[in-house]
């Protein structure tokens, strides 16, 4: 295959909205990303992994590579794993995102090589000063380690070649580089080469665009110590991703595990990792990324969403929690302005029952759960929010940028109110049983008078705008369903049956409405 007619994925925009791109389409990533040490072996991942994920209705896996498993011996590059997982990948139909597990991951050096690990007067590890209550991590080698940081930076550039020499069909699509990276247990790092640049200037890049003088305390005040790490953490971060860009410039990101709550302090969670607080040192540090993650295990999941995409930037999920709800933060993602796509964690738990029977909602053939097991429960309601939005992708792609979409997911109010250019909708989300999607919703207006819907757990309501002296009136409502990948009508509903209600099985309903005066 001739390269040019494969072209490499990458981040552009599809009617003002954020969107990946792979084989030169929009592409929305309904993922799983798999357990830390399930990639050790190839032989693993044949045994406990893809027989539980093939009937997931994935696209993409999200897969570790660990530095250890491919620089053994420094200076040495074995690439043979991360190879046959690709080839597994491939004979599957499966894309992959490679997890690159370098300097840090959940803020420890716990994947570095064993030849770094030992040598610690050479590759140094952070200084805390541990607060009551804070996370303490075994092993943390300083960002300000410029040898580690290089070392880094040309293990990753290795696996970047690699990768454009051997996959040229594009099966790895996007790479995240380092993994929730940051200082657990102290707000900043106090080694001697932390201190000596703590008190000296803020450095004139940052003192520009902050618009700021002085050192790091009478620079950013209560901020110094977040807004230093974060200058540490991301220029590290942001060396590695160029070096790897300059050799093979697939898309590139970084996760960042989440702040908590209100005021939580830096250092109990990661200090300097790239949260939305400090995303303007992020992005000053590290241009070569193309988006920051965050990982969302908090309850309010929308929540955590609108904060990541108030900066216009793509919003991917790459962890998330594998309960029941993940369907539902799965369909609220993609409604998104930005979302590209979600990922539960721990995937292979997820699946592990048979396919069989035939379904009760919008999915012809859906996962049949085996009453004790909540994981197997989880699977089979992602599975069919993953088929109903791999046949509903193209009318989603091409309207959120204009408005024509809106998702919806129960934040505790129960209700929410979308508005579309001639009509409102109030979407009331009911109560639910753990072991069953949350209320959620997306509706797509095909045409000023003619939508798409679908949701789990939910009601909709339909109204004119305000200022109209009008009811709205339904023309019709069919009553869809999945059939070998597209969206066909399945029954027309009236009298009576003629509402929006969707139970917990996710259902589509494509409607017409017109103003009665």
């Amino acid at each position: 295959m001739d390269i040019r007619e494969n072209p490499i994925p990458y981040l552009g925009e599809v009617n003002g909205s954020k969107c990946l791109f792979v084989d030169g389409e929009p592409y929305l990533v309904r993922g799983g990303e798999i357990k830390n040490s399930c990639s050790a072996s190839a032989a693993y991942m044949e045994e406990h992994v893809w027989p539980h994920v093939s009937g997931l209705g994935l696209n993409t896996l999200l897969v570790p590579v660990a530095w250890e498993s491919v620089e053994a011996v420094e200076g040495v590059y074995d690439f043979s794993l991360p190879g046959q997982i690709i080839r597994q990948a491939r004979e599957r139909g499966m894309r992959l995102i490679f997890l690159w597990f370098g300097l840090w991951k959940n803020a420890q050096s716990s994947y570095v090589p064993i030849w770094m690990k030992e040598r610690q007067d050479i590759y140094f590890r952070t200084v805390r000063y541990p607060r009551r209550g804070m996370h303490t991590p075994v092993c943390s080698i300083s960002p300000l380690c410029t040898a580690a940081v290089e070392k880094d930076a040309a293990a990753f550039a290795a696996l970047m070649a690699f990768l454009r020499s051997n996959d040229r069909e594009r099966t790895v699509i996007a790479v995240q580089v380092e993994n929730e990276a940051g200082l657990l247990g102290s707000e900043r790092d106090y080694s001697p080469a932390a201190e000596k640049l703590f008190y000296e200037e803020v450095p004139a890049e940052a003192a520009r665009a902050f618009g700021v003088t002085g050192a790091w305390e009478q620079a950013f005040g209560d901020e110094a110590c977040a807004q230093f790490m974060s200058w540490c953490y991301g220029g590290a971060v942001g060396r590695i991703a160029a070096a790897g860009a300059a050799v093979y410039p697939l898309p590139m990101y970084v996760n960042a595990w989440t702040v908590q709550y209100p005021g939580e302090r830096p250092g109990s969670y990661p200090s300097g990792g790239p949260v939305m607080e400090y995303y303007r040192m992020w992005r000053l540090r590290a241009p070569a990324l193309c988006w920051m993650s965050p990982d969302i295990y908090l309850p309010d999941y929308a929540g955590e969403c609108l904060k990541y995409a108030s900066e216009n930037q793509a919003l991917f999920v790459p962890e998330a929690v594998n309960s029941c709800a993940a369907a539902s933060c799965a369909l609220y993602t993609a409604g998104l302005r930005n979302g590209i796509g979600f990922s539960p964690y721990a995937i292979e738990h997820m699946g592990g029952a048979k396919w069989q029977g035939a379904a009760t909602g919008v999915v012809q053939e859906a996962f049949q759960a085996q009453p004790d097991s909540r994981r197997t429960e989880a699977g089979g309601w992602y599975r069919d929010v993953n088929v109903l939005l791999e046949a509903l992708w193209r009318d989603i792609v091409g309207r959120r940028g204009s408005g024509q979409v809106k998702s919806v997911l129960d934040r505790g109010t129960g209700r929410e109110g979308v508005s579309f250019r001639e009509y409102d909708f109030r979407v009331t989300c009911h109560e639910h049983p753990d072991s069953e999607p949350d209320g959620c919703g997306i509706i797509i207006e095909l045409a000023p008078n003619e939508f798409y819907a679908a949701g789990s757990h939910c009601t909709m309501e339909i109204c004119p705008r305000p200022g109209r002296r009008a009811d709205a009136e339904f023309l019709y409502v069919d009553e869809m369903e999945v059939r070998d990948g597209r969206v066909q009508a399945r029954r027309r509903l009236n009298g009576d049956d003629q509402w929006l209600s969707f139970p917990a099985e996710f259902q589509i309903f494509h409607f017409a409405v017109q103003l009665k005066f």
